[in-house]
């Protein structure tokens, strides 16, 4: 996986950025309500030895992209919301 696109900004979507940097993933956007709320799980992404270059994006408007890997880590609730 060189490419992927994290849907959810806490910490189910560190640690999912975080295995992808372990297995070599070079690229990857994380998408999320607010960006600002990111933070906490851009942090300890950037702290891996290897870490993708990360972009974090609003959910809203987001353009589709071809990439390897897309997972939402959005809780099932999220789409009432």
């Amino acid at each position: 996986v060189r490419t992927a696109v994290v849907v959810g900004g806490g910490a189910a979507a560190a640690a999912v950025l975080l295995a992808l940097a372990d297995l070599g993933c070079r690229e990857a956007s994380l998408l999320v309500r607010e960006p600002s709320r990111a933070a906490p799980a851009v942090a300890a992404v950037r702290r891996h030895a290897s870490p993708p270059e990360l972009a974090v994006g609003a959910l809203a408007g987001a353009e589709p992209r071809p990439v390897d890997l897309l997972v939402s880590t959005l809780p099932g609730t999220a789409q009432d919301e």
